[in-house]
């Protein structure tokens, strides 16, 4: 991001519920935003669930009902098989419960920073939207950090992706929280550099108008460069998760 002097200062938890709870969505936006909910979030909730539970350490659902489908005693290799992919040890059978909705990292988190960083492609690193096919080249570069060579799929570049930004830590998932950090996911630059609320929460709401930081290379390197007039062709992940509430699709807490 390019270096300026820092004129702003990051909001404080109230600052977020406020602008949250008093924000209105551009009408003319719905329909894209139901189409994105509709068609591309909740069709992938299960992964998303799936790749929150890799995240806090606990063996998924759909792992835990694969498991318990195995009814003959032949498929006990198979049983050891999959418990070694989860980090299990081999000569146990005991199956976990699969963690709670409530703990960890939400599901619609990792499905709103998909949107932003990879348009929901499933070809593409968490991250930052580069290709499966190599590690990341853009901030952070050289990422995922697993033990083998490219490609790799999504759901692994993912899960060191949220565990990078010390999602796996956070316990208490509220509005302020939430917000907080999508916001950090992309960088605080626009409320320190440029004292304005960030389009990567806010686009299509009243709260946000014009301004944006723009990617380009040069030389061989990345940079970003804020230009006041352009205007984010993406929603903000604030506008989608507000509407998603209302639709009552979701559930989250404001303090």
């Amino acid at each position: 991001m390019a270096k300026s002097k820092k004129i702003g200062k990051i909001l404080s938890p109230a600052e977020y519920v406020k602008l949250y709870s008093t924000m209105k969505l551009d009408g003319k936006k719905i329909a894209q935003i139901d189409l994105l909910i509709d068609h591309k979030i909740i069709p992938n909730k299960n992964r998303y669930v799936s790749i929150r539970n890799q995240v806090v350490g606990a063996v998924d659902s759909n792992i835990t009902r694969n498991l318990i489908c195995f009814a003959n005693p032949e498929d006990t290799a198979s049983i050891a098989s999959v418990l070694k992919g989860q980090g299990l040890r081999n000569n146990t059978f005991t199956i976990p419960a699969p963690v709670a909705d409530s703990k960890g990292v939400p599901w619609f988190v990792i499905a709103l920073i998909h949107y932003i960083e990879c348009d929901f492609n499933f070809s593409k690193h968490l991250f930052n939207g580069d290709s499966l096919k190599d590690y990341t080249h853009r901030f952070p570069p050289g990422y995922p950090k697993v033990h083998h060579k490219p490609p790799f799929t999504f759901d692994e570049s993912a899960v060191n992706a949220l565990k990078y930004e010390g999602f796996d830590k956070i316990d208490h998932w509220n509005v302020p929280v939430i917000l907080k950090n999508l916001e950090k996911y992309n960088g605080f630059g626009y409320e320190m550099y440029q004292n304005m609320n960030s389009p990567y929460l806010w686009s299509g709401s009243d709260i946000y108008k014009s301004g944006k930081y723009i990617e380009t290379k040069k030389d061989g390197k990345w940079k970003s460069d804020f230009y006041p007039k352009a205007v984010s062709s993406q929603l903000g992940t604030a506008v989608i998760l507000k509407r998603m509430e209302t639709r009552g699709l979701i559930t989250i807490i404001y303090n």
